[in-house]
């Protein structure tokens, strides 16, 4: 099952910023969202963030700040019939991003650096259905590429500046479709893929030169896995199981194996029991071994309409820390089908997570018919909050968020009577709304009903920040640092 996309991208403005109890920089998101775009890589730099995507169908570079405010974009190649892996294909190598795409059975890599100015774009090779699904830096002085060519699993190794060094075709195993470097103790080189047609996966340790050392098949006969990581001595894989004779995964999966490919587990992310999509698209594994998974579920509830991009965190024995649904304010939810493509732990520990959502034409059913497509980039605490403490509001399980609204807090720095009031987005609140405010520590100093605006005197509160948040029913739907001064 090959998936690409025929790339689009443009990426959105900062609209909130707050600083997090833990010491990261900022949390924020961008949800000023744009028409026929798509997310799907995030390049990290000292001074911002590269994201790789698509703008009006035109392959794309998107440069934004390091408070998540967009600075610029560009084209990078003519979008006709050019595909490129949904899944973040691109190597961050040596200071320098790699990205390979296929066009008319051939192969290219294209360089570019951090800030998205292509260096150059050469032809790798060539064969029926030629595709890369990632590229990979390999011990800082090579790139491997794994795909599929002519229904095979295929390798192949380039250098630095693009030269084809070799190439490799397994038989028996379809196409690979991620990659993981071990930089110690062993070396080793792992991917993941697609063993056969009926959709069973694969788990492969390769040699520098694309040779295989072993590989195995797992998940049965119903099973898709799109992402791979490594820590210590423990391998996680993700993805999404078919059921027989369905075509889209009901479940989102994290495998995990040892590094000689010893299956040590599996866990259920979550099971959708009515007919949408639900499935991990990207796994990432933290300092301490905890698995980070994002991807697209169904409401948590069972009869709620619409689908959530979906994060999920694992410790390393696949149990569930938390997990956490997103969503964009629409009147017709049930109609945006929203997908996270790409999760990465921030320099200063922070989750940063891009991806799309999709508008079908007819609801949950019209998977494969959508009118439009949207970008979204956001980044949160370590607790996957957008604004701090949310892992203490019991009762929200989804976060929201709304280009319109604009949540007035004033006066801010305050030192008596605080006024906030709900400026945009939807026009009422229901019965279960309200407004909670919480320490630092998670201690609740404040919680109302909320109909749009509040007055709270906290003219006797300790000195210091204290976060806001506007719940509706089992959503979040807004929230502000407050601080109060004596």
């Amino acid at each position: 099952m090959n998936h690409y996309i025929f790339i689009p991208f443009f990426l959105i403005g900062c609209i909130s910023s707050v600083r997090s109890q833990n010491g990261f920089d900022e949390v924020y998101y961008n949800p000023e969202l744009h028409q026929s775009s798509k997310a799907i890589s995030i390049v990290q730099r000292d001074d911002g963030y590269g994201l790789i995507g698509t703008a009006l169908w035109f392959p794309a570079s998107m440069n934004v700040d390091a408070q998540g405010a967009q600075i610029d974009y560009q084209n990078f190649m003519e979008p006709l019939d050019t595909y490129i892996a949904l899944n973040d294909p691109v190597a961050r190598c040596a200071g320098s991003v790699y990205i390979p795409f296929s066009r008319h059975d051939s192969l290219f890599l294209t360089k570019f650096d951090p800030y998205g100015n292509r260096e150059w774009t050469l032809l790798q090779t060539t064969g029926d259905n030629v595709h890369a699904h990632k590229a990979q830096c390999i011990h800082n002085d090579q790139l491997m590429l794994i795909g599929g060519r002519d229904g095979h699993f295929m390798v192949l190794g380039a250098s630095l500046d693009g030269a084809l060094l070799w190439e490799q075709d397994h038989l028996g195993y379809v196409s690979g479709r991620d990659i993981v470097v071990e930089h110690s103790p062993g070396d080793g080189i792992f991917v993941c893929g697609e063993m056969d047609a009926s959709t069973s996966s694969f788990i492969a340790r390769l040699r520098s030169d694309g040779s295989l050392v072993w590989a195995g098949g797992f998940g049965g006969a119903s099973s898709e896995v799109v992402g791979i990581d490594l820590h210590d001595d423990m391998i996680v894989v993700a993805g999404g199981t078919f059921p027989a004779g369905q075509s889209l995964p009901r479940e989102s999966i994290v495998w995990r194996f040892d590094t000689a490919g010893i299956f040590l587990g599996g866990h259920v992310g979550y099971s959708a029991v009515h007919p949408s999509m639900s499935a991990f698209r990207d796994v990432t594994l933290d300092e301490s071994g905890n698995i980070l998974a994002c991807g697209i579920r169904p409401k948590f509830h069972p009869g709620d309409q619409g689908m959530l991009g979906y994060i999920a965190k694992f410790d390393g024995e696949g149990n569930v820390i938390w997990e956490r649904g997103f969503q964009h304010f629409h009147d017709t939810v049930a109609e945006f089908q929203p997908e996270l493509r790409n999760i990465q732990v921030a320099a200063d520990g922070g989750i940063l997570v891009c991806g799309h959502e999709r508008r079908s034409n007819d609801g949950l059913t019209g998977y494969n018919g959508f009118s439009s497509e949207h970008a979204w980039f956001m980044k949160l605490d370590s607790l996957g909050c957008l604004v701090p403490n949310c892992d203490y509001l019991s009762s929200v399980s989804i976060q929201e968020f709304d280009p319109t609204v604009h949540l007035e807090v004033h006066p801010n720095p305050a030192s008596e009577v605080v006024h906030v009031n709900w400026r945009g987005g939807r026009s009422r609140f229901s019965d279960d709304a309200s407004m909670t405010i919480l320490t630092m520590t998670g201690q609740e100093m404040y919680r109302s009903f909320f109909d749009g605006s509040s007055a709270v005197d906290v003219a006797v509160w300790p000195a210091g920040t204290y976060y806001l948040h506007i719940t509706d029913g089992d959503c979040w739907i807004g929230g502000e640092k407050l601080v109060v001064i004596k």
